[in-house]
Formats: C-alpha cells, sequence, structure tokens
C-alpha cells in the first residue's frame, strides 16, 4: 500500500470537517417542500445516484 495513503484520507476528512462546519447543506424547495434526490440509482458499469441538486448556505 501507498505511505501516502493515510496522509490523502486524513487531509480528506479534515477537508469535508471544514465545509461542514462553515456551510449549512440543504435541499431545495419547491413549493414550500424540500425536493428530496431520488434513491432510485443509475446502471451502468456501476449504480451511481442519479444528478441532483442541493442548496448551501454560509452559517
Amino acid at each position: 500500500m501507498c505511505p501516502g495513503v493515510s496522509v490523502a484520507k486524513k487531509e480528506l476528512l479534515g477537508f469535508v470537517v471544514g465545509l461542514l462546519s462553515r456551510f449549512q447543506f440543504s435541499a431545495p424547495r419547491v413549493d414550500g417542500k424540500e425536493e428530496l434526490p431520488s434513491l432510485d440509482g443509475v446502471y451502468g458499469l456501476t449504480k451511481t445516484p442519479q444528478p441532483f441538486k442541493f442548496c448551501i448556505q454560509s452559517v
């Protein structure tokens, strides 16, 4: 295993924690209700989520 993998994982974790602590993520509102993304996937080589939108607000 590459020795840099553990460093990369820690850096990625720090980046995600920084985003989650500085911003609020939510689903967009349509007609006053949150429009949640579909749980149905798109099948190909792997199963991937369908495209979706979300809102980001600074806290």
